[in-house]
């Protein structure tokens, strides 16, 4: 799901070295994730310039596990 303001978001986000997205949403809110290759510099930039929130993530390869707490 997408609409104009968005499709414009992302096009500044390429234009500003992301390579690709998935747009997860939730109810009014949401996130991109983002992708991109060595033009990693300029996007965080532009990210910062804007003043939109930056979270750092990683992939697990461990599959599914069990968490105590």
């Amino acid at each position: 799901m997408s609409n104009s303001q968005l499709d414009q978001q992302y096009e500044n986000f390429k234009n500003n070295g992301a390579i690709g997205r998935k747009l997860i949403e939730a109810g009014g809110g949401g996130f991109y994730l983002l992708a991109t290759d060595h033009k990693k510099l300029i996007l965080m930039q532009y990210i910062k310039l804007n003043k939109l929130m930056k979270i750092d993530w990683s992939f697990d390869l461990n599959g599914s596990t069990l968490i105590e707490v």
